[in-house]
């Protein structure tokens, strides 16, 4: 093999790297995307809970 064998086969593998890090970077993006969207729900989910919390501590409990 001469070196631009060996140049134009380096080429290829980096080629072939290249989608690797696209479809790795779009899962992690994906899997940050989901955290992100856990994390929301949770937040929301503590809102109203606090929300209620309040307005029923507001609730004037006449029994008259």
């Amino acid at each position: 093999m001469s070196d631009e064998d060996f140049d134009a086969e380096s080429d290829l593998d980096s080629e072939e790297a290249e989608p690797e890090r696209e479809v790795s970077s779009a899962a992690a993006e994906r899997a940050r995307a989901q955290v992100s969207l856990e994390a929301r729900r949770r937040l929301e989910a503590k809102l109203e809970e606090a929300r209620l919390r309040r307005q029923i501590g507001e609730y004037d409990y006449d029994i008259d």
